[in-house]
Formats: C-alpha cells, structure tokens, sequence
C-alpha cells in the first residue's frame, strides 16, 4: 500500500490523470505474480527465459499455460525461438534506457519503467540514458525503497498523459507514451526538446518519478 501522506502532490496529479485515460496496469492477482517472477529471472540471469521455463513459472503462480500464453502475447518480446526477451517496460533488447542490476544489462522501454520495476528488484539498480536533446549522460541508482543517488542532480524525466487505448497493444504504448517519456539533463534541456510540439508534457524529479511508479505500479507491487 502506497502512503499518499508522503507521495509528492504531483505525482498524485500525473496518476489522477492516468486513472481517467484508463492507464492502470493492473494485469490481476496472478498474473502479477507471474510478472514479478520473470521481471527478476530476467533481472537475475541476464538471458531470455525460455517458453517452458515461462510455463513453469506461471503453473507456480497458478496460471494456465494459455492465460500465461496471451499475456506474453499482449505485454511481451520474444525471440524467434519463443523465449521471453522482455515484457512491460523490462528489456534484453535495445531500448533507451540502461538498467544495470546483478551484474547484467537489461534495458527499459521509458524512463519511468525503472521507477516502475526497482521496487520489486532485490537489490540497487543503476540507470544510464541519454539526455535525447544534448546527449549529456544521466545517471540514476535506485534501491527498491526509493532513489538514493542521480547525476546531474537537476535531472527530470518528462511524463505525458497517453489518450485512452494506449494500453491496447505495446506498438500502441510504444509510440503514445514510452517514446515521449525521457531522461532529461534538466527540465530547461526537456522543454526545449519539447518545444512546438503539440503534447502536454510533466517534468518530474527522480524522487516524483519514483512516487508515480509506486502509485502506478502499486497492484503489482502490492503482490510480493
């Protein structure tokens, strides 16, 4: 259960916002826990987890191998083998957004996907992305309590409120939400990048960003 007495004011408003559009992971008990599961297994070993290894995972969480089957399908990346290469926000494929943990290099879809995922992590995660207007390194590491450290400490990350149906499928996700939520040096550096475009843009510290992960991903956490 989130604290809301210490969630920062805007967060609150971003999720708000996020629960009229619909933009509510909220994947079910059991399937949560089967995505918990495979966020560390990937976490852990750093390799694509084959497909009977998925099936495995989801007969311990209770799940039938067709229930699992779909939610692969709708929320996940897999190889021409049929081995799992990703799946919501968490990557072994090329996306923006490094996320180092365990000794391996996994990568995320967006910049607000970390803040989503650190909290069921079992140990610190560093974050390394790229400013998409300068090209100026931000450094993040986030323990799964909350952020503990970030360079340039004026850093943000920019949040947009998808319309409704952005959750339809993941080419859907991809181009109205997770390509227009980046790190940025600053919120200046954000601004400017977003300039002339006709988007609404939040810009977020990493502390607000961390909040909003944990009231958006809160069903799931919530399954640990």
């Amino acid at each position: 259960m989130v604290n809301l007495s210490t969630t920062s004011e805007l967060a609150k408003t971003i999720w708000d916002r996020f629960q009229a559009v619909g933009f509510t992971p909220d994947f079910g008990r059991k399937e949560s826990r089967l995505l918990i599961e495979l966020y560390r297994r990937l976490a852990a070993e750093g390799r694509p987890i084959p497909a009977e290894e998925v099936e495995r995972l989801a007969d311990g969480a209770g799940i039938t191998s067709e229930v699992a089957g779909a939610f692969v399908e709708m929320a996940g990346e897999r190889d021409e083998e049929g081995a799992l290469r990703g799946i919501v926000g968490l990557s072994l494929n090329r996306h923006p957004h490094k996320f180092l943990v365990q000794g391996n290099e996994l990568t995320t879809w967006c910049a607000l996907d970390p803040m989503l995922i650190a909290p069921i992590m079992t140990e610190a995660v560093e974050l390394e992305s790229d400013d998409p207007r300068n090209g100026e390194p931000i450094r993040v590491s986030v323990s799964p309590s909350g952020v503990q450290t970030y360079e340039p400490t004026t850093a943000v990350v920019s949040i947009v409120i998808p319309e409704s149906g952005a959750t339809d499928n993941l080419e859907t996700i991809w181009k109205m939400f997770c390509h227009q939520v980046h790190f940025f040096t600053s919120r200046e550096s954000g601004e400017q990048f977003f300039s002339g475009r006709d988007i609404e843009v939040y810009f977020l510290t990493m502390e607000e960003a961390f909040d909003l992960g944990r009231l958006t991903f809160g069903p799931i956490h919530a399954q640990q």
